[in-house]
């Protein structure tokens, strides 16, 4: 390992597992000891309640100081430009019935030399609309005397994304007569600045062999539509675009250093001749197998967020909640692929920590979930009992991670926007944990392979399913816990409970009207629920000199 990796995983690992090795021997381990029990039922359920919890708190502090060391991390700089550019690219636009002019004309408006980038449109819409569409633009591309651009489609839809990927591969890039050294991935709603190509060329050209792939920083398109004064974006788009921005400035930043860096499917470039050893896994999550089949060859990614383009976030719930399934569907599948078994034995070990701890959300959520329900009862029994249901320390621990959380989002954007940010995704996150819980258990256990989800990219009238009555009905249920069951913990469970109590009425962010705005303001009210958690364990805490952790 590379000296300088070496020492981000020790200052990124090290902290992580004392700190978790000073929460459990100080507090909840004695903690759990010291409360003499008479009901030995209730006393295995305190355990196993108490275990669940640290293992999500191992993932979120995990996850929280990956995000400091990202905030910590300087960019690095752009190499010094070329006398004479000699990187040949080839971009690949992705489209499949969600054609978007803007964002292809974007890859073809390049500050680069004409003859040194070829566009191509993999094309696997299957509707005339979008088809004719596509034909109208290269069609015009021509006349105007564009860089090269060329539509390209394929007799089948096998192996979805991955298999277009392929088949461009195949055609354009694995022939002798390509000229093409890197091929940039492009999604359909993505919005290349004119200097990307540019700006790549000084990386690509100078990046040693081992580089396999070089990933550039994707930010909100928000942010774009907002200097262009566009008002395309919706009030979904502008509450949550915000994730984008943080999840490529802080988690992915501190990954370039160290642990596993992930190619993402677009927004970043390939080496041609990689490509021809590490084909796309014809899998829904291509762009992690990918990585994984370049990391058993010996090749590695390169994070430049230097360079960075526009992606736009789901438009409204629904799609948000299609892209969800999609991720929690293709991490399931991910999880039992010959290649990823080779990775977890082969890989070094940062990396296959980093990995784990990286797509572990999705199995912990159904424990996550199941743990409320046992963590209301074990909760109230200990109110009830005399007992407080938190070690003393536990609170202002919980209370400083809110608080760091917080400052993190504040280094990306204005403080206003990391509160309103961190209010609405505790809303939007809480609602959908029983639909990823049961996605990710049916596509781990059945042998059925998933589909590809493609994420809606037009707006769309809100249609109500059978899955929100089973969101409601869990909701309720819920709350009538909380009510039966009261404790501090109580608003955790009521939070949670209200979260997808309101999941039909998320699908109104869009809208005006009272359902639009009473679907705004709910998205408050989880989080305001939480905060009251904390405010009542974090209270007594103070006052708790008591005999059991006093000797």
């Amino acid at each position: 390992m590379h000296r300088r990796a070496w020492m981000q995983s020790v200052l990124t690992f090290g902290p992580w597992l004392a700190g978790m090795w000073f929460v459990y021997s100080k507090c909840v381990s004695p903690w759990m000891h010291r409360i003499d029990l008479k009901n030995a039922l209730l006393s295995i359920l305190c355990d196993i309640s108490a275990a669940i919890w640290f293992a999500v708190l191992g993932w979120a502090s995990y996850h929280l100081l990956c995000q400091i060391r990202g905030a910590l991390t300087r960019t690095i700089t752009l190499p010094a430009a070329q006398g004479e550019k000699r990187t040949q690219f080839f971009i690949f636009y992705l489209t499949c019935d969600d054609f978007q002019p803007v964002s292809a004309k974007s890859c073809l408006m390049q500050d680069y030399p004409a003859r040194q980038y070829q566009v191509a449109i993999c094309d696997d819409s299957t509707t005339p609309h979008y088809i004719d569409l596509i034909r109208t633009f290269v069609a015009e591309g021509r006349k105007k005397r564009w860089p090269r651009v060329l539509s390209l489609r394929r007799p089948d839809r096998v192996g979805f994304k991955a298999g277009n990927l392929n088949h461009a591969f195949d055609t354009l890039v694995d022939i002798p007569s390509s000229p093409a050294d890197w091929v940039v991935v492009v999604d359909a709603d993505q919005v290349l600045p004119t200097s990307f190509l540019r700006d790549l060329d000084r990386v690509c050209h100078q990046a040693p062999a081992s580089v396999g792939f070089v990933q550039t920083m994707n930010c909100s398109a928000t942010r774009l539509q907002q200097a262009n004064s566009s008002k395309s974006a919706t009030p979904f788009q502008f509450f949550y675009g915000f994730e984008i921005d943080v999840f490529y400035e802080r988690d992915l930043r501190a990954r370039s250093n160290f642990g596993f860096m992930p190619f993402l499917g677009h927004g970043g470039a390939i080496r041609s001749s990689v490509w021809k050893t590490v084909r796309f896994p014809l899998v829904v999550s291509e762009d992690f197998a990918f990585t994984i089949k370049c990391i058993n060859q010996g090749f590695r990614g390169l994070y430049v967020p230097a360079i960075s383009s526009y992606e736009a976030y789901p438009r409204d719930f629904s799609s948000f909640v299609t892209r969800l399934c999609k991720f929690t569907a293709g991490t399931a599948e991910l999880l039992k692929e010959p290649e990823t078994r080779r990775f977890l034995r082969c890989a070094p070990m940062s990396q296959r920590v980093d990995f784990l701890l990286l797509l572990g959300w999705y199995p912990l959520v159904t424990l996550l979930l199941l743990n409320l329900y046992v963590s209301a009862f074990v909760c109230y029994r200990l109110n009830v009992l005399g007992f407080p249901i938190l070690h003393p320390a536990l609170p202002y621990f919980f209370f400083a991670m809110f608080a760091v959380c917080i400052g993190i989002y504040w280094t990306v954007g204005s403080l206003a926007r990391a509160v309103s940010f961190w209010f609405r995704s505790v809303t939007l996150y809480q609602s959908t944990l029983p639909l990823v819980a049961s996605t990710f258990i049916y596509y781990a256990v059945c042998g059925r392979r998933p589909q590809f989800l493609r994420t809606p990219k037009d707006d769309s009238i809100p249609r109500h399913s059978s899955l929100d009555s089973m969101m409601v009905g869990l909701g309720t249920i819920g709350l009538a816990l909380a009510a039966v069951w009261p404790s501090p913990f109580s608003f955790v469970v009521a939070s949670h409970s209200i979260a997808q109590a309101a999941f039909p009425l998320l699908r109104w962010v869009n809208g005006r009207g009272v359902r639009g705005y009473l679907a705004k303001a709910v998205l408050l009210v989880p989080g305001i629920l939480l905060l009251l958690a904390l405010l009542s364990m974090w209270v007594p805490a103070k006052f708790y000199i008591s005999p059991l952790i006093g000797r």
